[in-house]
Formats: structure tokens, C-alpha cells, sequence
């Protein structure tokens, strides 16, 4: 008579065989069929603890960036609109500034550049002289400790004040 091991799909089955269909056994149980350790669970915990921490910190990056990118779109909104106003009324050097209200300020600066004499070109303005105006809008606002600001360059043809 020998001494044989039956290995099974979850068991390892350890007896005599004589031969028979019966064998007396003693079983052990297989690794994993034992379940895991303590400290196995504390490791699986931890990984998923700092992969979900990475998510939030992520995600609330991409939040903070919406804010501020909706923050800039509003204030080239408000400059363009600055910008248009001036389309409307006769240029003249000036520097204005004020609020605008949601923590907006405003800031325009009409300054001549050159006076030129365009009598041969443009037949709207009689005696042809024109004057390029430089204009500068400055939006600004104060998100948390830091300040932020957009700025539109513009230049546009009036008449010589």
C-alpha cells in the first residue's frame, strides 16, 4: 500500500490508498480557499483610499478651472461691450474707470495717436484730416487673494478733435 495525495479543485485530500474507491482523508484546505489577512484588506484599503482621493483632488481642479475660464469669458463679454459703446459717440482723448457691479471694475483709455490727411481717401470727413485713437479696456476682478484682469487693445479712425 502506498502513500498517495488526490488533489482536488479546492482541496488536497492526503490518505491511503488500498486500492478502493474509499481512502480515510484528512483535509486541508488550500490557500484560497482561507481568505485574506488583515493586513491584505488594510492594503486593499489603502489603495483604494488614495485612488479616490486622487479623483476628488482631480475633479475639484476642474472645477476651480471652469470657474475661472466662465470668470474670463464673462469679462472679454463686458470689455467687448465697452468697446462697442465707444462705436456710438464721437472719439475724444479720455480715461475713465468705474464698477461694473459682481466685483468688476472697468478702466477705458482713449488716447490719440497720429493725426493724418486723408482728404484723397476718405471722402466722409470734408477737410480729410482723421486721427487714429488708441484704445485700451481693462477689466479686472479679485478672485480669493489674487487679482485678475482681461485687456482688449483696440485703434479706430476719428475725427480730429
Amino acid at each position: 500500500m502506498g502513500s498517495n495525495v488526490f488533489v482536488g479543485p479546492s482541496e488536497v485530500t492526503a490518505g491511503q490508498y488500498d486500492g478502493s474507491t474509499s481512502a480515510s482523508s484528512t483535509t486541508v484546505r488550500s490557500v484560497a480557499d482561507r481568505g485574506f489577512t488583515l493586513i491584505e484588506v488594510l492594503v486593499a484599503f489603502l489603495i483604494a483610499a488614495a485612488a479616490i482621493a486622487a479623483l476628488v483632488h482631480v475633479t475639484t481642479g476642474a472645477v476651480a478651472s471652469s470657474r475661472v475660464a466662465g470668470q474670463y469669458d464673462e469679462a472679454v463679454a463686458r470689455a467687448q461691450s465697452h468697446l462697442a459703446a465707444l462705436s456710438v459717440s464721437p472719439l475724444i482723448d479720455s480715461d475713465r474707470q468705474g464698477e461694473e457691479g459682481d466685483g468688476f471694475r472697468w478702466h477705458v483709455r482713449v488716447a490719440a495717436a497720429a493725426a493724418v490727411n486723408t482728404a484723397s481717401r476718405f471722402r466722409a470727413m470734408p477737410d480729410g484730416a482723421v486721427t487714429l485713437y488708441r484704445i485700451t479696456i481693462t477689466i479686472s476682478w479679485q478672485q480669493g487673494s489674487r487679482s485678475r484682469a482681461v485687456r482688449l487693445d483696440s485703434a479706430r479712425l476719428g475725427p480730429l478733435a
